[in-house]
């Protein structure tokens, strides 16, 4: 048992001591990152990513493949990456967290190999973690907005706007985010002669959040049958208004259960030790 506890404290020593020194460097990097050029950093990773490129195409993973191009279509394929540059990525990471943590390890401090391989196996898990913590950032911030979006395009179409007119308007009035950054791909898209309807699907098949695939194939579906687009958009809006309403009832009532674990494994032997410690203490000093 003194073995076991033994190497669970020195690898919870390790861990932090090796945490300390990742955020070291991070904080030098970040303090002194005026000194290199983004463009020379870009360039940088694309070196290496080009360089790990052929066997990253090694690997087949082809549904994995395909759940990260669709990450990567939520945030529009920043610097052109597709799953291909990701895979690379993932795999650089790994080469580079193998190395330090064997200089870590093993020559500085003599551990167990098998701490390498602990910390080599949850490196890929870091771009994945923060890819789907940027792309569920996105979707979180279209559904919240999408029902305000629709609220003042239908305003200005009432006004007597039609609907390029309007969502132009509402694009470059509302707030910057990830909404109006996508509106405006579709705007780019209707003026380089994509017909208004495939440059919506475009969109939904780009963003795969539900509340604008709603908007995007009731609007659809408005265009082809020609009915009233402001009736129909003050229809989808009080829609997604009560959606988001009952959204946020379920996670009000989810957040008292989530609550129930960490109370009763840390308020409540605080309480019992309050109420039934004095009379513990006095039974113990009767007797």
């Amino acid at each position: 048992m003194e073995a076991f506890l033994g190497i669970i404290f020195e690898f919870i020593s390790s861990t932090i001591i090796l945490w300390l020194l990742l955020k070291f460097f991070v904080f030098t990097y970040t303090q002194h990152g005026y000194l290199y050029v983004a463009d020379d950093k870009k360039k940088l990773l694309d070196i290496w990513v080009n360089l790990v490129m052929p066997l990253a195409n090694m690997l087949r993973l082809t549904e994995y493949r395909k759940i990260i191009d669709e990450k990567l279509a939520i945030l529009g394929h920043p610097n052109g990456w597709t799953s291909k540059q990701f895979v690379a990525l993932q795999l650089i990471i790994v080469i580079a967290v193998f190395a330090f943590s064997y200089v870590f390890f093993v020559f500085l401090f003599s551990m167990p190999l098998y701490y390498v391989f602990i910390f080599t196996l949850f490196a890929p898990t870091l771009p994945l973690i923060k890819l789907q913590e940027t792309s569920g950032i996105k979707s979180s911030s279209c559904n919240s907005e999408l029902p305000y979006f629709i609220d003042f395009l239908s305003l200005t179409m009432a006004s007597g706007l039609d609907f390029n007119q309007a969502l132009h308007s509402a694009v470059t009035t509302s707030k910057k985010g990830p909404l109006s950054e996508e509106f405006k791909k579709v705007l780019r898209d209707s003026q380089l002669g994509v017909p208004r309807k495939d440059a919506l699907l475009k969109m939904e098949k780009r963003m795969n959040v539900p509340s604008l695939r709603l908007f995007v194939h009731t609007l659809v579906q408005g265009i082809e049958m020609g009915t009233d687009m402001v009736s129909t958009l003050n229809s989808l809006s009080s829609i997604l208004h009560t959606k988001k309403f009952q959204q946020a009832e379920e996670r009000a009532g989810a957040a008292s259960i989530k609550m129930m674990l960490p109370m009763m494994i840390f308020i409540m032997p605080a309480v019992m030790i309050v109420l039934l410690g004095p009379m513990v203490l006095q039974y113990v000093a009767s007797q």
